[in-house]
């Protein structure tokens, strides 16, 4: 069976590729919400890798649909 923390990176994978396919603000918003979350759990896991490549997902996602607008 897998950790907890194992399925956020797991997902923290998923996302990434997700991010890369966003064409609205409306799901920008959903997966910066949702990245957000994540980076909580790993920031109380004190997991620092995982909430910096958290925090990098969402910096690239950011200029990525700045750049779509």
């Amino acid at each position: 069976m897998q950790s907890p923390l194992m399925l956020l990176q797991l997902k923290l994978a998923d996302y990434q590729k997700k991010a890369a396919e966003l064409l609205t603000i409306d799901e920008f918003i959903i997966l910066k919400q949702t990245l957000q979350d994540m980076m909580k759990v790993f920031a109380a896991c004190e997991e620092w890798e995982l909430y910096q490549k958290t925090a990098d997902l969402m910096a690239q996602t950011v200029l990525h649909i700045r750049f779509i607008d």
